[in-house]
């Protein structure tokens, strides 16, 4: 247990130190971070009433449905990360989303990891990125609407620290 904590932490300090160029970064973790035991078997995030927009001090994140949906049918939601206050995405840390246990789709796994294909710099420092959009791959489950939910979880960072976020984000489609 302790190996792993400590393969988490190193990975953490690397991603942090190599996305904002700095050797010596503090890493914080915000309050809305959670501290639970790793387990054998990942779980959904609970049930909450997150909507389909977070903000943070430094940060703003939002999710849009599916334009056109089918159940069975592959389909893709929309988040958006928007960095501020003088951070940026941290893209060296893996940006995910962990579906919540109300979600009515499936998911590729507890933990789907997200690849940015939408890449915005920050005005004045064009190496840093301020905003990413990614798609969330899904399949709809039958029923009268599609629930997308869950938490997006990343990192944004400045030139001296960088911070672990996770907001809770929601988004219900007839």
């Amino acid at each position: 247990m302790r190996t792993a904590n400590l393969a988490a932490l190193l990975v953490m300090v690397a991603a942090c130190s190599r996305g904002s160029g700095a050797g010596a970064n503090a890493i914080a973790t915000s309050t809305s971070t959670s501290t639970s035991t790793p387990t054998s078997t990942p779980t959904p995030t609970p049930t909450s009433a997150a909507g389909p927009r977070a903000e943070g001090a430094f940060w703003t994140a939002s999710l849009e449905a599916p334009k056109r949906f089918r159940a069975g049918e592959p389909a893709a939601a929309r988040v958006q990360l928007i960095a501020r206050g003088g951070y940026h995405v941290n893209l060296d840390y893996p940006l995910a989303f962990i579906p919540a246990a109300d979600a009515t789709a499936d998911f590729a796994s507890a933990r789907v990891a997200l690849s940015p294909s939408e890449r915005t710099p920050c005005d004045g420092h064009p190496g840093d990125v301020c905003t990413v959009g990614a798609d969330v791959p899904l399949v709809p489950r039958g029923g009268s609407a599609l629930r997308v939910a869950g938490t997006l979880a990343f990192s944004v960072c400045t030139a001296e620290r960088c911070l672990i976020e996770k907001a809770p984000l929601a988004v219900t489609a007839p």
